[in-house]
């Protein structure tokens, strides 16, 4: 690997013009290396460079020696510290703009690695949108401060966004052991490559045409969920889903209802509930959402800005004990973005058993709950502050085959139940059957037998 990195810093230093003296230009690093992202290639290149402001070039030896020291960054931990501390530029405290640059980076990154785009200009990472749901995170992690120590931050994404860094460290770590091969080849996915078709775009006819919702809407938050929710819940978003009508939906979709944001692949979810179609109804979100055999995710939009994900890793179910499994969990979505509740047993859903409390309930400690929404889907009440209700959205995250299965036992149930109606009032054993002796003393029904 060694080797790579060592040929990649001769070329690189061949293409800034300094090959005799082992010499790497900021442009030529900014061109082949990170240009996907200029604002992390303005980070990397300062690490490169031993956090001088002013170095226009770095020596071919320290380009190698920085890039080993990547390498053999390792477990999630060490990834998410390592490049805290490489954008707050080497210091402990980091400031909150800083962070709002790595999570725009680290966005950007994770477009470029899913080949979802060509690099920071057409990612949108400072649309309105982006910058909100940034800002999002961002206040959740520093509250009302302007600076956090490195390692209050490397835990609270830990905690709360657990898989952000994995594919911007792939991406550097691909650019660092493939860059020599991708620019000796002049393979056409290589940062400069991609660069000189946007060029030639802008200036002629543009061959590559994306789905014009992109325009629309931003895809940051799908990637914070896919940040944060356990894998049970994203496990369907990796397989090609199969085709069925009024069976499956888009994140895509979610976003737009939500007014949130849009998922940039056709990845595939099951809406099972969504209260401007259905109403805010009980009964219509047991119907639809209950035997759902899979892991779900409810969206509670509420005003004040409030926007919860309940995301429950097994299928809905009433009862009078609090149920769940071990990636249970409970997110807030906004104003800040974080995980409030996790776990096992956190979830309460009780419509008709008496004696105990109607409603959705969730959180650890029945005394002091997270979330709790009444029957009448009005209010929901978070810490206990009551808040009025905006859109309720339901998604089931198991394959489509799960929400057709549903589906026919649905019907199923509709049968039965239009069977159990009818009683065949000339059956032989009706005239035996205590229930006609209880309607005839009622006077509801008179027998002809006898006449």
């Amino acid at each position: 690997m060694s080797l790579n990195i060592d040929k990649y810093a001769k070329l690189l230093s061949d293409l800034s013009g300094y090959s005799r003296q082992a010499l790497i230009l900021r442009e030529v690093f900014e061109k082949y290396v990170f240009s996907s992202s200029k604002t992390a290639a303005g980070y990397i290149w300062m690490y490169y460079a031993d956090q001088v402001p002013t170095a226009k070039t770095v020596t071919g030896d320290a380009f190698v020696q920085h890039s080993e020291k990547i390498l053999g960054v390792i477990t999630d931990k060490d990834q998410i510290k390592f490049y805290l501390k490489v954008f707050s530029n080497g210091k402990e405290m980091m400031s909150q703009s800083a962070f709002m640059d790595f999570l725009r980076s680290a966005y950007v990154l994770y477009r470029a690695v899913n080949k979802m785009g060509t690099g920071e200009e057409d990612s949108d990472a400072s649309s309105p949108a982006a910058v909100s749901w940034i800002e999002s995170v961002s206040k959740s992690a520093y509250h009302i401060k302007d600076e956090m120590s490195v390692c209050f931050l490397t835990t609270w994404i830990l905690t709360n966004l657990p898989r952000m860094l994995n594919p911007m460290h792939k991406y550097i770590v691909g650019q660092l052991t493939t860059g020599y091969n991708k620019i000796k080849s002049g393979d056409k996915s290589s940062p400069a490559s991609r660069n000189d078709a946007k060029s030639s775009e802008s200036n002629g006819e543009d061959e590559t045409v994306e789905d014009p919702t992109v325009s629309l809407i931003h895809p940051i938050l799908m990637w914070f969920l896919r940040s944060s929710l356990p894998g049970k819940f994203l496990s369907v978003l990796d397989k090609k889903p199969e085709s069925h009508k009024n069976a499956a939906t888009t994140p895509q979709q979610l976003m737009e209802m939500l007014n949130l944001g849009e998922a940039a692949t056709p990845e595939t979810w099951s809406l099972l509930y969504d209260s401007e179609d259905q109403g805010l109804s009980i009964n219509r979100f047991q119907h639809h959402v209950f035997n759902y055999r899979g892991p779900t995710l409810m969206f509670v939009k509420a005003d004040n800005d409030y926007l919860f994900c309940i995301a429950t890793d097994i299928e809905w179910r009433e009862s009078c004990h609090f149920w769940g499994g071990e990636e249970s969990l409970l997110l807030m979505v906004k104003p800040e973005f974080r995980i409030v509740e996790k776990g096992a047993k956190i979830f309460y859903a009780n419509f008709s058993i008496r004696g105990y409390p109607f409603g959705i309930q969730v959180g650890k400690d029945p005394r002091n709950l997270s979330i709790e929404i009444k029957p009448e889907f009005t209010y929901v009440s978070y810490k206990q502050i009551p808040c009025k209700i905006i859109r309720l959205l339901a998604w089931g995250c198991a394959p489509p085959q799960v929400k057709v299965s549903q589906h026919d036992l649905r019907k199923w149930e509709a049968k039965q139940a239009e069977k159990n109606r009818k009683i065949n009032l000339s059956n032989p054993e009706w005239k035996d059957n205590p229930d006609k002796y209880l309607l005839e003393l009622a006077g509801s029904y008179k027998s002809y037998d006898n006449q």
